[in-house]
Protein backbone atom coordinates (compact mmCIF):
# COMPACT_ATOMS: atom_id res chain seq x y z
CA UNK A 1 0.00 0.00 0.00
CA UNK A 2 1.38 3.33 -0.68
CA UNK A 3 -1.43 5.65 -0.39
CA UNK A 4 -3.12 5.93 2.70
CA UNK A 5 -6.04 8.35 4.38
CA UNK A 6 -5.99 8.03 7.96
CA UNK A 7 -8.67 9.79 9.47
CA UNK A 8 -7.87 10.87 13.10
CA UNK A 9 -8.14 13.33 15.81
CA UNK A 10 -5.12 14.73 17.47
CA UNK A 11 -4.83 11.64 19.43
CA UNK A 12 -1.82 13.30 21.77
CA UNK A 13 -4.29 14.81 23.47
CA UNK A 14 -6.57 12.00 24.92
CA UNK A 15 -5.69 11.69 28.51
CA UNK A 16 -5.99 7.33 28.00
CA UNK A 17 -5.28 5.03 24.94
CA UNK A 18 -1.62 5.53 23.73
CA UNK A 19 -2.41 2.61 21.76
CA UNK A 20 -4.39 5.15 19.59
CA UNK A 21 -1.25 6.75 19.05
CA UNK A 22 0.86 3.83 18.45
CA UNK A 23 -1.67 2.37 15.72
CA UNK A 24 -1.09 5.90 13.76
CA UNK A 25 2.35 5.95 14.00
CA UNK A 26 2.31 2.62 12.75
CA UNK A 27 0.65 3.33 9.69
CA UNK A 28 2.80 6.75 9.45
CA UNK A 29 5.80 4.67 8.93
CA UNK A 30 4.39 3.91 5.11
CA UNK A 31 5.10 6.20 1.90
CA UNK A 32 2.68 8.65 1.14
CA UNK A 33 0.38 9.23 4.23
CA UNK A 34 -2.54 11.49 4.68
CA UNK A 35 -3.93 12.83 8.13
CA UNK A 36 -7.45 14.32 7.85
CA UNK A 37 -9.42 15.08 10.97
CA UNK A 38 -13.34 15.68 8.86
CA UNK A 39 -12.14 19.46 9.55
CA UNK A 40 -11.22 19.81 5.80
CA UNK A 41 -12.69 18.54 2.39
CA UNK A 42 -10.85 14.96 1.19
CA UNK A 43 -9.89 15.63 -2.29
CA UNK A 44 -8.90 13.28 -4.88
CA UNK A 45 -9.91 10.03 -2.78
CA UNK A 46 -9.55 7.91 -5.66
CA UNK A 47 -5.36 8.00 -5.15
CA UNK A 48 -5.93 6.07 -1.53
CA UNK A 49 -5.71 2.72 -1.83
CA UNK A 50 -6.21 2.56 1.67
CA UNK A 51 -8.83 4.68 3.85
CA UNK A 52 -8.17 4.18 7.67
CA UNK A 53 -10.88 5.26 10.17
CA UNK A 54 -9.08 5.61 13.16
CA UNK A 55 -10.24 4.70 16.82
CA UNK A 56 -10.93 8.31 17.22
CA UNK A 57 -13.13 8.26 13.76
CA UNK A 58 -16.14 7.30 15.96
CA UNK A 59 -15.04 10.13 18.72
CA UNK A 60 -14.81 12.86 15.28
CA UNK A 61 -18.33 12.11 14.39
CA UNK A 62 -19.69 11.97 17.93
CA UNK A 63 -18.19 15.57 18.35
CA UNK A 64 -20.41 16.92 15.71
CA UNK A 65 -23.37 16.39 17.93
CA UNK A 66 -25.50 19.03 19.29
CA UNK A 67 -26.30 16.25 22.36
CA UNK A 68 -22.50 14.88 22.64
CA UNK A 69 -22.29 14.25 26.05
CA UNK A 70 -25.93 15.19 27.19
CA UNK A 71 -28.42 13.33 29.45
CA UNK A 72 -29.31 9.91 28.02
CA UNK A 73 -33.14 10.46 28.12
CA UNK A 74 -35.09 8.61 25.99
CA UNK A 75 -36.40 11.66 23.93
CA UNK A 76 -32.89 12.74 23.55
CA UNK A 77 -31.95 9.22 22.01
CA UNK A 78 -34.46 9.82 19.62
CA UNK A 79 -32.69 13.31 18.09
CA UNK A 80 -29.19 11.75 18.50
CA UNK A 81 -30.26 8.75 16.58
CA UNK A 82 -31.34 11.38 13.64
CA UNK A 83 -28.60 13.97 14.01
CA UNK A 84 -25.86 11.14 13.88
CA UNK A 85 -27.77 9.94 10.63
CA UNK A 86 -27.18 13.03 9.26
CA UNK A 87 -23.35 13.53 10.47
CA UNK A 88 -23.45 10.31 8.75
CA UNK A 89 -24.27 11.85 5.42
CA UNK A 90 -22.15 14.81 4.87
CA UNK A 91 -19.77 15.83 2.43
CA UNK A 92 -16.92 13.84 3.24
CA UNK A 93 -18.81 10.80 4.81
CA UNK A 94 -20.20 10.36 1.25
CA UNK A 95 -16.71 10.56 -0.30
CA UNK A 96 -15.51 7.65 2.27
CA UNK A 97 -18.51 5.39 1.38
CA UNK A 98 -18.09 5.79 -2.25
CA UNK A 99 -14.58 5.54 -2.32
CA UNK A 100 -13.11 2.80 -4.22
CA UNK A 101 -10.16 2.25 -1.81
CA UNK A 102 -9.93 -0.66 0.56
CA UNK A 103 -11.38 1.05 4.46
CA UNK A 104 -10.93 -0.73 7.77
CA UNK A 105 -12.84 0.76 10.73
CA UNK A 106 -11.34 0.50 13.66
CA UNK A 107 -13.50 0.81 16.69
CA UNK A 108 -13.07 1.36 20.14
CA UNK A 109 -14.77 1.45 23.48
CA UNK A 110 -17.08 -1.87 22.36
CA UNK A 111 -19.31 -1.68 25.21
CA UNK A 112 -21.62 0.77 24.18
CA UNK A 113 -22.64 3.45 21.58
CA UNK A 114 -23.24 0.37 19.62
CA UNK A 115 -26.69 1.84 17.72
CA UNK A 116 -23.85 4.19 16.36
CA UNK A 117 -21.41 1.81 15.04
CA UNK A 118 -24.30 -0.28 13.33
CA UNK A 119 -24.76 3.46 11.51
CA UNK A 120 -21.04 3.25 10.56
CA UNK A 121 -21.57 0.11 9.38
CA UNK A 122 -24.11 0.68 7.66
CA UNK A 123 -22.99 3.86 5.59
CA UNK A 124 -19.55 2.78 5.18
CA UNK A 125 -19.45 -0.73 4.47
CA UNK A 126 -15.70 -1.15 6.08
CA UNK A 127 -14.05 -4.20 4.64
CA UNK A 128 -12.29 -4.80 7.68
CA UNK A 129 -13.70 -4.09 11.22
CA UNK A 130 -11.06 -3.89 14.04
CA UNK A 131 -12.69 -4.42 17.81
CA UNK A 132 -10.07 -5.11 20.77
CA UNK A 133 -13.42 -6.68 22.65
CA UNK A 134 -13.67 -10.22 21.61
CA UNK A 135 -17.56 -10.17 22.82
CA UNK A 136 -18.08 -7.66 20.18
CA UNK A 137 -17.45 -9.73 17.01
CA UNK A 138 -20.63 -11.56 17.26
CA UNK A 139 -22.28 -7.96 17.11
CA UNK A 140 -20.55 -6.75 14.48
CA UNK A 141 -20.74 -9.88 12.72
CA UNK A 142 -24.40 -9.74 13.16
CA UNK A 143 -24.07 -6.27 11.90
CA UNK A 144 -23.04 -7.50 8.47
CA UNK A 145 -19.99 -6.60 8.76
CA UNK A 146 -16.82 -8.05 6.73
CA UNK A 147 -13.60 -9.68 8.12
CA UNK A 148 -14.39 -8.60 11.58
CA UNK A 149 -10.84 -9.33 13.26
CA UNK A 150 -10.28 -9.21 17.38
CA UNK A 151 -7.26 -7.74 18.03
CA UNK A 152 -6.35 -7.23 21.83
CA UNK A 153 -5.07 -3.96 23.28
CA UNK A 154 -1.51 -4.16 23.18
CA UNK A 155 1.41 -1.58 23.15
CA UNK A 156 5.05 -0.77 20.51
CA UNK A 157 7.60 -1.90 22.07
CA UNK A 158 9.24 0.79 20.67
CA UNK A 159 6.97 3.15 23.10
CA UNK A 160 7.10 1.09 25.99
CA UNK A 161 10.06 -0.58 28.07
CA UNK A 162 10.93 -0.13 31.91
CA UNK A 163 13.20 2.87 31.73
CA UNK A 164 13.07 3.41 35.68
CA UNK A 165 14.38 1.47 38.63
CA UNK A 166 11.64 -0.35 40.66
CA UNK A 167 10.25 2.39 43.51
CA UNK A 168 6.78 0.68 44.38
CA UNK A 169 6.03 -2.37 45.47
CA UNK A 170 2.65 -1.66 43.73
CA UNK A 171 0.73 1.05 41.91
CA UNK A 172 -2.86 1.47 41.23
CA UNK A 173 -4.31 4.18 38.66
CA UNK A 174 -7.78 3.93 37.37
CA UNK A 175 -11.00 4.86 36.67
CA UNK A 176 -14.12 3.25 38.98
CA UNK A 177 -15.71 1.93 35.73
CA UNK A 178 -18.42 0.80 38.61
CA UNK A 179 -21.48 0.92 36.40
CA UNK A 180 -19.59 -1.82 33.64
CA UNK A 181 -17.52 -3.87 36.35
CA UNK A 182 -19.64 -4.45 39.15
CA UNK A 183 -17.74 -2.11 41.47
CA UNK A 184 -14.56 -4.41 41.35
CA UNK A 185 -12.18 -1.75 41.39
CA UNK A 186 -13.61 0.23 43.84
CA UNK A 187 -13.35 -2.86 46.11
CA UNK A 188 -9.99 -3.91 45.24
CA UNK A 189 -8.54 -0.15 45.74
CA UNK A 190 -10.74 -0.23 49.28
CA UNK A 191 -8.66 -3.47 50.22
CA UNK A 192 -5.72 -2.75 49.41
CA UNK A 193 -5.81 0.76 51.56
CA UNK A 194 -6.45 -1.38 54.33
CA UNK A 195 -3.01 -3.63 53.65
CA UNK A 196 -0.81 -0.51 52.44
CA UNK A 197 0.98 0.44 55.75
CA UNK A 198 2.43 -3.14 55.33
CA UNK A 199 4.50 -2.11 51.85
CA UNK A 200 5.03 1.18 49.34
CA UNK A 201 1.76 1.64 47.53
CA UNK A 202 1.18 4.16 45.04
CA UNK A 203 -2.79 4.51 44.78
CA UNK A 204 -4.85 6.09 43.01
CA UNK A 205 -8.99 5.88 41.38
CA UNK A 206 -11.01 8.54 39.80
CA UNK A 207 -14.01 8.98 37.71
CA UNK A 208 -13.20 10.77 34.59
CA UNK A 209 -9.42 10.00 34.26
CA UNK A 210 -8.21 12.48 36.15
CA UNK A 211 -5.62 10.53 38.34
CA UNK A 212 -4.47 9.37 34.88
CA UNK A 213 -1.10 9.95 33.65
CA UNK A 214 -0.13 10.85 30.24
CA UNK A 215 3.20 9.91 27.97
CA UNK A 216 6.01 9.26 28.81
CA UNK A 217 5.12 10.09 32.29
CA UNK A 218 3.33 7.10 32.49
CA UNK A 219 5.24 5.07 31.19
CA UNK A 220 8.03 6.21 33.81
CA UNK A 221 5.11 5.08 36.13
CA UNK A 222 4.66 2.35 35.13
CA UNK A 223 8.50 1.06 35.33
CA UNK A 224 8.62 2.47 38.83
CA UNK A 225 5.80 -0.48 39.97
CA UNK A 226 6.85 -4.01 40.67
CA UNK A 227 2.74 -4.90 40.56
CA UNK A 228 -0.10 -3.02 39.25
CA UNK A 229 -3.41 -3.63 40.49
CA UNK A 230 -5.88 -4.63 37.26
CA UNK A 231 -8.77 -6.07 36.38
CA UNK A 232 -11.40 -7.36 33.60
CA UNK A 233 -12.38 -4.09 32.17
CA UNK A 234 -16.41 -3.84 30.37
CA UNK A 235 -17.69 -6.43 28.64
CA UNK A 236 -14.79 -8.58 29.42
CA UNK A 237 -12.02 -6.79 27.73
CA UNK A 238 -8.20 -7.50 28.39
CA UNK A 239 -7.44 -3.86 29.07
CA UNK A 240 -4.23 -2.48 27.67
CA UNK A 241 -2.63 -1.73 31.29
CA UNK A 242 -1.81 -5.32 31.36
CA UNK A 243 0.65 -5.13 28.68
CA UNK A 244 1.43 -1.79 28.88
CA UNK A 245 2.66 -3.19 32.36
CA UNK A 246 4.36 -6.43 31.06
CA UNK A 247 6.38 -4.50 28.67
CA UNK A 248 7.80 -2.11 31.25
CA UNK A 249 8.15 -6.01 33.58
CA UNK A 250 5.47 -4.99 35.88
CA UNK A 251 3.12 -7.54 36.24
CA UNK A 252 -0.74 -6.94 36.44
CA UNK A 253 -2.33 -8.57 40.16
CA UNK A 254 -5.81 -8.73 39.34
CA UNK A 255 -9.28 -10.90 40.09
CA UNK A 256 -9.29 -14.38 38.52
CA UNK A 257 -10.99 -14.22 35.24
CA UNK A 258 -11.40 -15.73 31.93
CA UNK A 259 -9.78 -12.31 30.10
CA UNK A 260 -10.99 -13.63 26.42
CA UNK A 261 -9.13 -16.56 26.93
CA UNK A 262 -6.18 -14.38 25.76
CA UNK A 263 -4.29 -14.46 29.82
CA UNK A 264 -3.48 -17.23 32.05
CA UNK A 265 -3.96 -17.20 35.75
CA UNK A 266 -0.51 -17.13 37.90
CA UNK A 267 1.14 -17.44 34.33
CA UNK A 268 0.48 -13.98 32.79
CA UNK A 269 -0.70 -12.36 35.52
CA UNK A 270 -0.96 -12.85 39.78
CA UNK A 271 -4.23 -13.62 40.07
CA UNK A 272 -6.45 -13.18 43.31
CA UNK A 273 -9.65 -14.24 44.24
CA UNK A 274 -12.97 -12.34 43.78
CA UNK A 275 -13.12 -11.83 47.56
CA UNK A 276 -9.46 -10.90 47.72
CA UNK A 277 -9.06 -12.72 50.99
CA UNK A 278 -5.85 -14.02 49.31
CA UNK A 279 -4.50 -10.58 48.18
CA UNK A 280 -1.81 -9.91 50.84
CA UNK A 281 -1.05 -13.33 50.39
CA UNK A 282 -0.17 -12.67 46.19
CA UNK A 283 1.55 -9.89 46.54
CA UNK A 284 4.05 -11.64 49.30
CA UNK A 285 4.59 -14.61 47.24
CA UNK A 286 5.47 -12.19 43.83
CA UNK A 287 7.45 -9.98 46.00
CA UNK A 288 9.80 -12.64 47.73
CA UNK A 289 9.48 -15.73 45.65
CA UNK A 290 12.08 -14.71 42.91
CA UNK A 291 11.73 -17.78 40.98
CA UNK A 292 7.76 -17.62 40.79
CA UNK A 293 8.56 -13.83 39.77
CA UNK A 294 10.82 -14.44 37.03
CA UNK A 295 8.44 -17.09 35.34
CA UNK A 296 5.32 -14.80 35.26
CA UNK A 297 7.72 -12.01 33.80
CA UNK A 298 9.60 -14.46 31.51
CA UNK A 299 6.12 -15.88 30.14
CA UNK A 300 4.05 -12.61 29.91
CA UNK A 301 7.00 -11.42 28.08
CA UNK A 302 6.83 -13.83 25.34
CA UNK A 303 2.76 -13.24 25.01
CA UNK A 304 3.28 -9.98 24.79
CA UNK A 305 5.91 -10.63 22.21
CA UNK A 306 3.07 -12.56 20.13
CA UNK A 307 0.53 -10.09 20.06
CA UNK A 308 2.94 -6.22 19.64
CA UNK A 309 1.21 -3.59 17.59
CA UNK A 310 3.38 -4.27 15.11
CA UNK A 311 2.40 -7.65 14.75
CA UNK A 312 -1.15 -6.73 14.69
CA UNK A 313 -0.34 -4.09 11.80
CA UNK A 314 1.43 -7.14 9.91
CA UNK A 315 -1.60 -9.25 10.23
CA UNK A 316 -3.93 -6.58 8.83
CA UNK A 317 -1.99 -5.90 6.10
CA UNK A 318 -1.24 -9.73 5.26
CA UNK A 319 -5.31 -9.76 5.10
CA UNK A 320 -5.94 -7.15 2.67
CA UNK A 321 -2.95 -7.37 0.37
Amino acid sequence: MKNILIITADVNNYIQGNYYGDWVDVFMKNDNVTINDLSSDINNVERYDLIILSHSFIDLLAKKMKFYNKPLLNRIDVLRDIEYKNILSNKNIEIIANAKSIKIFFSKNDYKSFPYKKMIIDRLSPDMVITHTKKAVDFFERCGARNVIWLPFSISRNRFNQRKDKKYDLGFRANSNRRYNESIRDIMYKKLIKIESTYLFDLHICEEGECFLKGEKYIDWLSECRIIANSVSANGTVGPKFFEGIACNTISIAPKNYYEGLLVADVHYISVSNDFHDLKYKIDLYLNNKEYRNNIIREANQLLDQHTIERQYGHIMSCIN
